[in-house]
């Protein structure tokens, strides 16, 4: 996976959740971009990729 993937799915995610929308909902946007640019990867996998790279952008 390439920087630009994971720029293009936290900033989806913070976009979103700044925009009011729920957590799940973002979390779940923010998989179907990781997906769309890697579709080789599962979605359990792209889901933990996920929350790896929102957690680190998040400070957590």
């Amino acid at each position: 996976m390439d920087d630009s993937s994971r720029t293009a799915v936290v900033a989806t995610y913070l976009q979103l959740s700044e925009k009011g929308g729920s957590d799940p909902h973002a979390f779940t946007v923010a998989v179907d971009v990781f997906r769309c640019r890697n579709p080789e990867v599962s979605r359990t996998a792209a889901a933990h990729t996920v929350a790896e790279w929102v957690s680190d952008a998040l400070g957590q």
